[in-house]
């Protein structure tokens, strides 16, 4: 497991040499969407055959998975969607 944000959950190789990604993501029923971040994005499309998306759906019922290998040459059809986030903080005089 990584705790870079580096654009992937897990990092695998195999005994040549090659490394595999695999993101994780989950969806509470059989069917919903899914959010890749622009650097998941950037890095699917960089790994291509060498990235995966493993998808967990429907675990709130009966739970079962789906691996996608290189999503983005998949039949999913990604869309950009930009937005703005608005950050809090608070802050104290020390």
């Amino acid at each position: 497991m990584t705790y870079t944000g580096c654009g992937y959950d897990f990092k695998l190789n195999d005994n040549n040499g090659r490394d595999y990604a695999v993101e994780v993501k989950g969806l509470s029923a059989e069917k919903g969407n899914i959010l890749l971040t622009d650097k998941e994005y950037r890095i699917a499309e960089k790994m291509r055959d060498n990235y995966f998306i493993y998808i967990v759906k429907n675990f709130c019922e009966d739970p079962y998975s789906v691996l996608w290998k290189n999503p983005l040459e998949s039949k999913v059809d990604f869309m950009k969607c930009e937005r703005q986030i608005t950050e809090v903080t608070w802050t104290a005089v020390a």
